[in-house]
């Protein structure tokens, strides 16, 4: 496990900095109490591309070094505002051209996670995804699955019963369900031998577990990320 430092200062304004924890063995998995605060967004990041370490840049500062394969950050607070991502080989000069980059706009309360990930065919990429804020009820969890990985179309099991189909690069679905422990598994589209998986989840009730798909098969490198919110409705 490698601590990764934010600067705060030069994200959101602040004088403080944080230190956060990407988990790179394994499945990552990062869980976070959304903030209710209207004034300021939310943002994760996933490092979905296999066999790569990046630095990240956020408004021309690094704010991420030697970020590597299943590791997540966040959420992190930002500012409502303009922001550019550059994502770059670990090491790679600032002035270097980035592997990834993308501009955007955050909006007050909103709450993303950005990814860094492979196209359906193979090539790297940058996907935003806005996370869902349901109203749950007490006693129902939300259980979000997404495809990040180097796969045209993928079918979701959940304690041997498919309970999503078909979801394609970059794409996802959704269910809701009671607290419990599940056994998820994914497999190619229309097929029944697991390509990932299978593999435990925790659902919580009035929390978001978002799953995503990450990996190329011709690397072996096939596999899944975990991310978990408190929802504020």
């Amino acid at each position: 496990m490698r601590y990764l430092r934010i600067a705060l200062a030069a994200l959101c304004g602040a004088t403080l900095a944080v230190v956060l924890a990407a988990t790179t063995a394994g499945a990552a998995t990062t869980t976070g109490k959304v903030r209710t605060v209207p004034t300021v967004a939310e943002a994760s990041i996933i490092q979905g591309l296999p066999k790569t370490a990046v630095d990240v840049y956020l408004n021309g500062t690094e704010v991420i070094q030697d970020f590597r394969y299943k590791g997540v950050v966040g959420p992190v607070p930002l500012a409502p505002g303009k922001y550019h991502i550059a994502i770059r080989l670990h090491g790679a000069a600032k002035s270097s051209k980035p592997l990834l980059e993308g501009t955007g706009f955050l909006v007050a309360g909103e709450n993303i996670t950005i990814v860094t990930d492979l196209t359906s065919t193979g090539n790297p990429a940058l996907t935003r995804y806005r996370n869902p804020e349901p109203t749950l009820d007490p006693n129902r969890a939300e259980l979000v699955v997404r495809n990040d990985a180097d796969n045209a179309g993928l079918d979701v099991y959940a304690d041997g019963l498919l309970i999503m189909s078909d979801l394609m690069n970059p794409t996802g679905g959704s269910i809701r369900l009671p607290q419990q422990w599940i056994t998820m598994h994914m497999t190619d589209f229309g097929t029944t031998a697991a390509v990932i998986g299978p593999f435990g989840v925790h659902l919580v009730n009035q929390t978001v577990t978002i799953v995503y798909a990450v990996g190329n098969p011709a690397t072996s490198t096939l596999g899944w990320v975990e991310q978990k919110y408190i929802t504020t409705g």
